[in-house]
């Protein structure tokens, strides 16, 4: 029996099985590859999209609280317990002008333009409030007039619907960053099949 022949054979199923174990080590290193780039711009997406909501989210908590220390500061008798609440105030401003700023680095550019609008709107209706805790003590009854209540609603409430508009904006771009994850991995799916 010739040996030759056998031995031939063996090397070069081995070779075969070898070059196809490389193909298989090849493609599974792509696909380790994509996967670390779908998962890294995942979590890039939604550190945004929670970044964006959290600051939003400040903004809409200090426009409420501020507008509860206004409330309170219209309905003080007392100046000190007035004094008291415009600190209260001043400390909500600089906590929701942070929080504003924050959330400016973290925008796309579909939300800019309304987020602009927000901050606009923001600044004047610190104006408003301004214009409000520096009324005079002798003017007590008019600190309290139905104007400045319902100029304060109103601007308290356009402010809220910007927030929102926004807020739906940014869960928009999170739901694109979803889309796009399903685009990676189908295209993924298709680079393992071929």
């Amino acid at each position: 029996m010739n040996i030759e022949p056998i031995a031939g054979g063996r090397r070069l199923l081995l070779a075969g099985f070898g070059g196809l174990l490389a193909l298989m080590l090849v493609a599974g290193g792509d696909a380790l590859l994509v996967l670390r780039q779908v998962r890294a711009s995942d979590a890039q997406v939604r550190d945004v999209y929670v970044r964006r909501s959290r600051a939003l989210d400040q903004v809409r908590a200090g426009i409420y609280q501020s507008a509860i220390v206004m409330r309170d500061f219209l309905l003080a008798s007392d100046p000190e317990i007035a004094a008291a609440q415009v600190t209260n105030w001043k400390d909500i401003r600089v906590r929701t002008d942070n929080a504003l700023q924050d959330g400016a680095g973290a925008l796309d550019k579909a939300e800019q333009a309304p987020y602009r609008n927000l901050q606009a709107e923001v600044s004047v209706y610190w104006k408003l409030l301004d214009f409000i805790t520096q009324m005079k003590e002798k003017d007590t009854r008019n600190r309290s007039a139905e104007y400045l209540s319902n100029e304060l609603v109103r601007r308290r409430t356009a402010m809220l619907n910007l927030v929102d508009r926004i807020d739906q904006i940014s869960t928009r771009q999170l739901h694109a960053g979803d889309e796009a994850l399903d685009a990676a991995f189908r295209s993924l799916r298709l680079r393992l099949i071929a």
